[in-house]
C-alpha cells in the first residue's frame, strides 16, 4: 500500500497516518494496522522494522492507544520511536492519546526546544 503515500507525494497532498487504527478510521488519513480483520487502508505491523515509509513524508500522524501496547521489549519500542522520526518532516504534528490512572488523558506535546532532523 506504499502507493498512497507515494500517489500522495506526486500530487503535493498532505501525508497523515493513523497508526495502528484499530477500527478508529480517521477520515483524510492512511489507517494503518497490523489486523486486517480492522479494514485498515494499510495492513502493517509497526514493530516489524524498517518501516516501508519513504523518509521526512509525513505531515501529520495520529497515535490513539498505541504506546500503551507496543514494545514488549526496550528494543522494540525504542525502534518504533526511531522509525517515527524517520518517517516524519519537520514540523510534522504528532497526536499522542494514552490512559493514565484509569482514564483517557489527551497529552499536550509541545517540544522545549525545535525539533529539526537537520
Amino acid at each position: 500500500m506504499l502507493h498512497l503515500i507515494q500517489e500522495k507525494i506526486k500530487t503535493g497532498e498532505s501525508i497523515k497516518l493513523n497508526l495502528d487504527c484499530g477500527y478508529s478510521h480517521t477520515d483524510d488519513f492512511i489507517n494503518i494496522d497490523k489486523f486486517a480483520n480492522s479494514v485498515p487502508d494499510w495492513v502493517m505491523d509497526i514493530e516489524q522494522m524498517p518501516w516501508t515509509i519513504p523518509n521526512d513524508t509525513v505531515d501529520e500522524m495520529v497515535m490513539a492507544h498505541v504506546l500503551e501496547h507496543i514494545g514488549q521489549e526496550a528494543a522494540v519500542y525504542m525502534s518504533v520511536w526511531q522509525q517515527l522520526y524517520r518517517v516524519c518532516r519537520d514540523g510534522v504534528l504528532v497526536h499522542i492519546v494514552v490512559h493514565t490512572l484509569g482514564t483517557t488523558t489527551l497529552l499536550p506535546i509541545q517540544p522545549m526546544c525545535a525539533l529539526s532532523h537537520r
